[in-house]
């Protein structure tokens, strides 16, 4: 029964963010249009817009778990499997990395958000262990 429940909550906060999330974001930026100046807006973006990409990264961390788990890494302790909601996908891959455990998807993967950010999945892992 538990699983019913929880797997309906899941296609309703799934429904709700797909139909909700354009109009949250237009309105988040009309918003901060209407509210602040220009110099302001751009900052409140900026952040806005970060906490957006970290709140999916983490999100998409434990959603797409059990096919990371499978194609990114090459066999992994417990600690390092992806699925942990407090870890971002780009962290995972990092950690995986200094472990020499990532698959050549995984190692791809890390080189594409290099060409991004320098060394983001390194960045990404040492902050996610000063946190813990």
């Amino acid at each position: 029964m538990k699983l019913v429940i929880n797997f309906g909550l899941f296609l309703i906060a799934g429904l709700l963010v797909a139909v909700l999330f354009p109009f949250a974001v237009v309105f988040a930026i009309v918003k901060g249009i209407y509210k602040r100046r220009l110099r302001d807006w751009n900052r409140a973006m900026t952040i806005y817009f970060f906490r957006m990409a970290f709140a999916l990264d983490k999100f998409g961390n434990v959603l797409i778990a059990p096919m990371f788990n499978t194609i990114m890494i090459v066999t992994a302790p417990q600690f390092l499997l992806f699925g942990n909601p407090d870890e971002t996908i780009s962290s995972c891959l990092g950690r995986n990395a200094r472990h020499d455990n990532l698959s050549y998807m995984g190692r791809t993967l890390c080189c594409l958000l290099d060409l991004i950010d320098k060394d983001h999945c390194e960045k990404a892992a040492i902050k996610f262990m000063q946190n813990q």
